[in-house]
C-alpha cells in the first residue's frame, strides 16, 4: 500500500512493543489485534477498508555483527522483515478443513469479550462457557464439557485453548 511507505510504524503503541521485544530477544513477535488497510470490498467508493489482523516483526541485523547482547541487538539492527496477517484470511485458511464440521472462534489474548474478536466463522458466539486453560503441546484433544444440544440433537463438544504465536497469546474456542 504506497500510502503506508515511509509511515513510522514504530510510533503505534502495538506495533513498538512487538518491535522492541523483537529487536530485543532476536524472536519473532507478533502484536495483537490491529486493524490493517486492505482492499475495499467490489463496488464500495472508499478507497480502502480496515480489517482485523496482526503483525508479525522479525528483526534483522547487520551481518557478522555481534547480537549475544541485548546492547548488542540494539546497536546492530538493521531493520524488520515485517509480515501483515488479515486474521479472517489467515485463519479462514487454517480452519477450512474442518468445515462446516465445526465452528471456530479466535480472540486476541485471554480475554473472550467481542473487542477482542479476530476470527468467527459462522458469527455465531459461543464462547465464554465454561473453560478451562490448556497448553499448545497438551492436552489436544480433550472435551470440555456438553453443554448444550445442537438442533436435531447431537450434542454440542467445545474446547477452550490458549495458544502463543510469536509470543501473542490467543484464545481459541
Amino acid at each position: 500500500n504506497r500510502r503506508l511507505l515511509g509511515y513510522d510504524m514504530y510510533s503505534e503503541p502495538a506495533h513498538g512493543i512487538a518491535m522492541s521485544q523483537a529487536r530485543d530477544t532476536g524472536e519473532p513477535r507478533s502484536t495483537g489485534k490491529v486493524y490493517l488497510f486492505s482492499e475495499a470490498s467490489p463496488g464500495s467508493r472508499a478507497d480502502f477498508a480496515l480489517k482485523p489482523g496482526f503483525m508479525v516483526y522479525l528483526p534483522i541485523y547487520g551481518e557478522g555483527e555481534p547480537t549475544g547482547t541485548v546492547v548488542e541487538r540494539r546497536s546492530t539492527l538493521e531493520g524488520f522483515v515485517v509480515g501483515a496477517f488479515e486474521a479472517e484470511d489467515f485463519l479462514r485458511g487454517l480452519f477450512d478443513e474442518h468445515e462446516p464440521l465445526m465452528d471456530f472462534e479466535v480472540y486476541d489474548r485471554e480475554g473472550l469479550a467481542p473487542k477482542n474478536l479476530l476470527y468467527d466463522d459462522d458469527e455465531v458466539k459461543r464462547a465464554g462457557r465454561s473453560r478451562e486453560r490448556f497448553s499448545l503441546f497438551g492436552a489436544i484433544g480433550e472435551y470440555i464439557g456438553l453443554p448444550g444440544s445442537r438442533p436435531g440433537g447431537a450434542p454440542e463438544l467445545s474446547a477452550f485453548r490458549q495458544v502463543d504465536l510469536a509470543e501473542q497469546e490467543w484464545s481459541l474456542y
